[in-house]
């Protein structure tokens, strides 16, 4: 297979196909930039698939499982949570006058900015009008119905918020070309991505991490040469196993030149290799998932038990054995109103714990914030708190 590749222009190799993708995705290496990316294909009809925001028809929505894509279209509030504090900072710090929201989602940084920095003028773009129910008599201020690519407005801006996007575009040369024409110089750059490093960092693998829509995978050292190719320079870096966020500011003698970005071919050889170690972890992972899921059916058979967490992870896991016995609430703060149920139990938000037992067991179903989770967990009273994986 030889194709285009979306960043710099040069050529891709297969390096494998994705189980159970719907798309007909392979993960595929640049063989000039290095960069890992998903080709899907070329039978696919997106115009048939109901995971597609080009579908006609009435879209799937619910926390899919494996490779596909569930369309609840959260995590970017997940990812406003958890990057809040540096964001205020950067744009008490930048002071922009104008910014840009580029894939605005659910609305969070276009309410958190009307609140918080009222002087500050916005402007966002969201293609996808699942998002758009989330911004009736909430303070969410007007957001185009648009990819960026297509915004027309002929004007400059001093600070652009990227959370979760650029993995999911046709084209990073073409999406990047046009958020460096709509930076002023000096213009701050937030930019926030899945860190493909995951791949190497757990030793089970208990999500599909190249799911439908991620096209582009990026590890840090990607990122960063991507932007400096993209004439912004780098101000700080924060990164751990599972997310990437980074904030730049435009130079002003900057040149857009993604298409001279250079990998290597031992750094195409790693990542060869990395996927091929990750697809064996995940048949190691199947091998165990029924056990794990007989041990908790064993804790929970003779007492009833909460379950935190109620997206991927967990409806992995009743696929796989977990019974509805006993369990009296899954908590998920962010799917309660959106997908609603859980393999046919009802999703609550976390206030349901006011009125529970301090008791009663809690398993937590999350991977990057079950630290945090637990902690809070914690400090409500509860003690008997444990991860799903103490029991792999």
């Amino acid at each position: 297979m030889v194709v285009k590749c979306g960043i710099c222009d040069g050529s891709l190799t297969e390096i494998f196909k994705i189980p159970g993708s719907n798309r007909g995705n392979a993960i595929c290496v640049c063989n000039q930039c290095s960069i890992l990316q998903l080709v899907e294909s070329p039978d696919y009809d997106a115009t048939k698939d109901p995971h597609s925001l080009r579908f006609s028809g009435e879209r799937h929505i619910e926390a899919a499982q494996g490779a596909m894509w569930g369309n609840i279209r959260h995590g970017k509030g997940l990812r406003f949570d958890a990057h809040k504090d540096l964001l205020e900072k950067t744009l008490l710090q930048s002071e922009p006058k104008i910014v840009f929201d580029d894939g605005a989602n659910r609305g969070h940084f276009g309410r958190y900015i009307n609140k918080n920095f009222p002087h500050i003028e916005y402007r966002g773009c969201e293609p996808d009008p699942i998002c758009f129910e989330s911004y009736v008599d909430n303070g969410t201020p007007e957001i185009i119905q648009s990819y960026t690519e297509d915004y027309k407005e002929d004007i400059k801006f001093d600070f652009i918020y990227s959370v979760h996007t650029l993995e999911h575009v046709d084209s990073v040369k073409d999406h990047m070309e046009k958020i460096f024409k709509m930076m002023n110089d000096g213009a701050t750059f937030f930019l926030d991505l899945p860190n493909s490093e995951n791949i190497n960092f757990e030793d089970y693998i208990f999500e599909e991490y190249f799911v439908e829509k991620h096209k582009y995978n990026f590890m840090l050292e990607d990122v960063l040469n991507i932007l400096i190719h993209c004439g912004i320079s780098i101000d700080i870096v924060e990164s751990d196993p599972f997310n990437l966020t980074i904030v730049g500011k435009k130079r002003s003698d900057a040149k857009f030149e993604l298409t001279k970005i250079k990998g290597s071919d031992s750094k195409i050889e790693i990542q060869k290799n990395n996927i091929l170690s990750y697809y064996k972890k995940m048949e190691l992972t199947n091998k165990i998932f029924s056990s794990a899921c007989q041990k908790i059916n064993e804790f929970k058979k003779d007492k009833e038990i909460i379950i935190y967490g109620g997206g991927r992870l967990l409806l992995g896991f009743f696929d796989s054995g977990l019974d509805n016995d006993n369990i009296i609430h899954i908590i998920d703060n962010y799917l309660f109103d959106k997908t609603k149920f859980c393999n046919g139990l009802p999703l609550k938000n976390e206030s349901v714990l006011d009125n529970s037992e301090k008791s009663t067991p809690i398993i937590v179903f999350a991977r990057s914030s079950t630290e945090n989770i637990i902690s809070n967990l914690n400090s409500k009273g509860f003690d008997n708190v444990r991860s799903f994986s103490n029991f792999i």
